[in-house]
């Protein structure tokens, strides 16, 4: 079953170009392939994923629905995460054995000024690796491999900017004070995106794990929901222009009761008690399984 992870782009937030070390550059190892370990977990204490006293390996929490993380990927980003300045972000997509979907599953609890409860999986990094083989090591990646990726990375960035004042207008004081050109002039040859890639040096954590897996699909979607919204002024509007970039992007009422079935069946019930019979099944009669 496909799942969805969100994370920063870091060409739209905070320093961007300027940003020295990346501070969180999960998105670039998804794109070269791999499953990233920086770090410690973690831990998102609003959720009923782990039983009480139960010992928590090192590994990634999914929202279980693309709706959910495209909907709630800013609220997670700023508020948990505490990244200032974020105009987009990325939703990573991996897709993973049914056993592993109910290992470790409940709900996370995403309410502000109205209850709201979303599914949540967590992937242990044990359960990530097919092969000993296939693990590397942070510095094993080149800086060819590493500046590759940047490019397309921050190509796709500028390519949103004609709809991200807020980016097109850091960009344009950056390359006028850095370049003296004008960013449309700057940006309409590829070289000079290069150059500010090789100018500007994007350092990545020193130590940590990648794991080359099976379950990374290789989906990427870079989300930046202000002028979308703009755009289709709700999320049922904007149904039309997600499920064409190939997601299963549901906002429909039947689709909310089975969300609240689901909740349900992983504790929110009189008993808090899980079932994951009762989670499997539902998810078959949805096709998602």
């Amino acid at each position: 079953m496909k799942l969805y992870r969100v994370v920063p782009n870091i060409f739209s937030y905070e320093e961007r170009l300027k940003c020295g070390t990346a501070p969180n550059a999960e998105a670039i190892y998804y794109k070269l392939g791999f499953a990233s370990f920086i770090g410690c977990t973690v831990m998102n204490k609003g959720n009923n994923v782990f039983n009480q006293g139960e010992k928590i390996k090192m590994g990634k929490f999914f929202f279980l629905f693309p709706e959910d993380a495209i909907m709630n990927g800013y609220t997670l980003l700023i508020g948990a995460q505490r990244l200032r300045f974020l105009e987009s972000f990325y939703v990573l997509e991996y897709d993973f054995p049914e056993e592993l979907i109910v290992k470790h599953f409940g709900y996370g609890d995403y309410s502000t000024n109205i209850p709201l409860y979303l599914m949540e999986i967590y992937i242990e990094k044990e359960d990530f690796i097919m092969d000993a083989n296939e693990i590397k090591k942070l510095k094993e990646i080149s800086n060819d491999e590493k500046n590759q990726i940047l490019v397309k990375m921050l190509t796709e960035t500028l390519g949103n900017l004609k709809i991200n004042l807020r980016d097109y207008c850091w960009y344009d004081d950056f390359f006028a004070a850095n370049y003296g050109r004008e960013l449309h002039e700057f940006i309409n040859d590829p070289k000079n995106i290069e150059l500010a890639i090789k100018d500007n040096i994007i350092l990545l954590p020193p130590e940590g794990e990648l794991i080359k897996t099976k379950y990374l699909t290789g989906k990427s979607l870079l989300i930046d929901l202000e002028p979308i919204i703009e755009k289709y002024r709700n999320w049922e509007n904007a149904s039309e222009y997600f499920n064409s970039l190939g997601v299963r992007y549901d906002v429909s009422k039947e689709q909310e009761s089975f969300k609240q079935e689901l909740i349900y069946a992983s504790g929110y019930n009189s008993s808090g008690n899980k079932d994951q019979e009762k989670v499997l099944s539902l998810l078959k009669s949805r096709n998602y399984l």
